[in-house]
């Protein structure tokens, strides 16, 4: 096994204002898309779990490292359910936000994160021991178990982890246009080099797709955007050291949705398993089993 790069280079800037923010092509992820629909007049709850076993199989078989992508779009009916599911911190949170429609999306998404720890945990989701350190990272209160959440235009996606730091970052691919603008804030030299020398088609989403991976690394690192993404390497596959303690962790694309660019940061040695899980109201089952390039 390649010994660990290092994760930053340079000076390292003070971390203590990091929010709660939260890849090429080398590793295959399975991914696997349901549309399930549950019997009229079922809760939120049942609902969740039936499309959870659909996608992932039973709570039982926890997997190492899964990531759960959904489409708020199929979960908006249980609106107010998920506000039942939060703690008040993060109520308050969600009632700070002042983007039209933008504190509902984060209701439903700290909603989903309690639900998908629920069902591998085996704890009811407004029981998780969830909270947020000084830096706004998500942390369980129980030993072994470790996640991280990401949300982006109505998409969320939730990252679990039996083995060590995890974290996720999703973004739509329309996004990819406006990441040229932004590439001297997230390129390193030598990054910079690498993308110029892309076909012009190519660049903008080749600089999506590190985005999201060094989102992804940060997160895991518990920093976030504290630390500058230019001074940070965020290679696909290489294994990296988190700069506190031992861990280190690989990135991975799972890109499940066609409209989405998915990173999860883990340090399992395996592909993380990656799925959609989705409550429909149309009454149809379909399997899409793929290796993502």
């Amino acid at each position: 096994m390649a010994v660990p790069a290092a994760l930053f280079v340079g000076s390292q800037k003070d971390r203590s204002d990091a929010s709660d923010a939260i890849a090429s092509d080398a590793m295959p992820t399975t991914s696997l898309a349901f549309e399930i629909s549950p019997p009229a007049g079922r809760k939120l709850h049942a609902a969740f779990e039936h499309a959870m076993k659909g996608a992932f199989g039973p709570a039982g078989r926890v997997p190492v490292t899964s990531v759960a992508v959904f489409r708020l779009e199929h979960w908006a009916r249980w609106l107010d359910a998920c506000e039942s599911l939060l703690s008040a911190s993060e109520s308050a949170r969600a009632a700070r936000q002042r983007r039209p429609g933008f504190a509902a999306m984060l209701r439903m998404a700290y909603a989903l994160h309690r639900l998908v720890l629920g069902y591998w945990m085996g704890v009811a989701p407004e029981k998780v021991p969830l909270w947020r350190d000084s830096r706004g990272c998500p942390r369980v209160g129980m030993d072994g178990w470790h996640t991280s959440l990401s949300h982006a235009d109505g998409r969320v996606a939730v990252a679990v982890s039996r083995l060590g730091p995890v974290g996720v970052d999703i973004e739509l691919r329309g996004k990819a246009g406006l990441m040229p603008e932004l590439a001297e804030r997230v390129c390193t030299p030598l990054e910079k080099l690498m993308i110029e020398s892309l076909p012009e088609h190519a660049r903008a989403l080749a600089l999506l797709r590190l985005w999201v991976r060094k989102e992804a690394l940060l997160k895991a690192a518990g920093v976030g955007l504290a630390e500058p993404m230019e001074r940070t390497h965020a290679p696909e596959a290489d294994w990296l050291r988190l700069p506190a303690g031992d861990a280190r962790v690989r990135i991975e694309m799972c890109d499940v949705l066609p409209e989405c660019v998915v990173a999860v940061a883990h340090g399992d040695d395996d592909p993380c398993l990656a799925a959609f899980p989705v409550a429909a109201r149309a009454g149809r089952l379909a399997l899409d089993r793929r290796p993502d390039a």
